[in-house]
C-alpha cells in the first residue's frame, strides 16, 4: 500500500474516533451532550440516542475501508462522499435553524475530512479506482447493462409495477 493509501486510512481513523466522541455520549447521556453542544437541552433524548447509535454504525463500515482501501476502491470512495454528503447536510442546517455556529462546526469537520479523503484516495489508488470521466463513463454503462439484464426477469417487472401501484396508495391515503 502506497503512503497516500496509508493516511487515507489514517484520516478515516481518526474520523472514527471522533464520531465515537460523539457517538458514545449521545446513547448514554443525550441531555448532557444537547447542553455540552450548546443546544440548551431541547433537543430529544430518543432521537439524539439514535444519531449516536447511527453513528457508531458508520463508523464500523468506515474501518473496512480504513483497514484496507484497495481491497473495495468503490467502498472506500463511499467513506470520503459520505462525509461530503453530511457537509451539505449540514450547511442546510445552518440556514434552518438557530444554531448555525454549532452547525457550521460539524459542516467545517465533514467537509475537510471528505476533501482530505478525497484527495488521498485519488492519489493513492491504481488508474482504474480513479475519479475520472472514462471511469464514471464505464460504471455508468455497466450500470445500464445491469438494469438491462435484470429488466428481463419477469419477478423484477412484477415487482416494481407493485412498488409503484404501493407507492400510489400510500402516497393517495397520506395526502
Amino acid at each position: 500500500m502506497n503512503k497516500s493509501l496509508k493516511w487515507f486510512g489514517r484520516i478515516v481513523w481518526i474520523g472514527i474516533l471522533i464520531n465515537l466522541t460523539l457517538a458514545i455520549p449521545a446513547i448514554l447521556s443525550p441531555r448532557l451532550l444537547s447542553i455540552t453542544l450548546g443546544l440548551g437541552g431541547e433537543a430529544s433524548d430518543v432521537w439524539l440516542r439514535n444519531v449516536g447509535a447511527l453513528l457508531l454504525s458508520l463508523s464500523m463500515f468506515y474501518a473496512g475501508a480504513a483497514r484496507d482501501p484497495l481491497r473495495y476502491p468503490g467502498y472506500s470512495w463511499l467513506v470520503a462522499i459520505s462525509r461530503l454528503i453530511a457537509a451539505v447536510f449540514w450547511l442546510y442546517m445552518m440556514r434552518v435553524t438557530v444554531y448555525p455556529a454549532q452547525m457550521r462546526q460539524f459542516l467545517f469537520a465533514d467537509l475537510t475530512f471528505g476533501v482530505v479523503e478525497g484527495l488521498l484516495l485519488q492519489f493513492g489508488l491504481p488508474a482504474d479506482s480513479k475519479f475520472s470521466l472514462p471511469n464514471l463513463k464505464r460504471l455508468g454503462l455497466g450500470f445500464i447493462a445491469l438494469l438491462k439484464a435484470k429488466w428481463r426477469l419477469k419477478t423484477v417487472r412484477v415487482g416494481l409495477v407493485v412498488v409503484i401501484i404501493l407507492a400510489g396508495v400510500a402516497g393517495y391515503v397520506l395526502w
